[in-house]
């Protein structure tokens, strides 16, 4: 929502998907739209964690991505992600898969700090094969370097 008139961000509580008073990030969520199904909603929108070069030590101005997604995974345990680790194209191949593994359970671990059961979250690399962003340039390498939380549907 970008903090609309109205919106209730700072200190807005996660709800259940088929509830509707806020996006996960105290934003309004669209009538019926589970946050994590609505683009609309800040915990659809913000579901990536990024890393220096050649790291996969976590950043600070990361900590609400991880939090907001770690909490609303607690409070609904039917739900599962999946955490996709990413890099930029330096690197060799083997070298950026165990790369993205690491960045990958790094953003697990912290999620599983945060109330997330361990079978709620799988984690996969891809190394450099799913840039965000085309070009050699030290802008479109960060974008890369990346993990992106992504919900899966789970049957009944």
């Amino acid at each position: 929502c970008h903090h609309r008139a109205g919106c209730s961000a700072a200190g807005g509580s996660v709800r259940a998907p088929a509830e509707t008073s806020t996006g996960g990030g105290g934003c309004p969520a669209k009538q019926g739209v589970p946050p994590h199904l609505d683009p609309d909603s800040e915990l659809y929108q913000h579901r990536s964690v990024f890393f220096a070069f050649d790291d996969w030590v976590l950043r600070s101005e990361d900590q609400p991505v991880m939090e907001s997604h770690g909490l609303y995974l607690w409070r609904y345990p039917e739900l599962h992600v999946r955490v996709e680790g990413n890099t930029d194209d330096r690197g060799g191949r083997e070298y950026n898969l165990a790369l993205g593994e690491r960045r990958a359970q790094a953003v697990k671990a912290a999620m599983q700090l945060l109330g997330a059961r361990e079978d709620q979250i799988e984690t996969v690399s891809y190394g450099e094969e799913k840039p965000r962003r085309h070009g050699l340039d030290e802008k479109s390498r960060a974008h890369n370097r990346r993990a992106d939380i992504v919900y899966r549907k789970t049957s009944r």
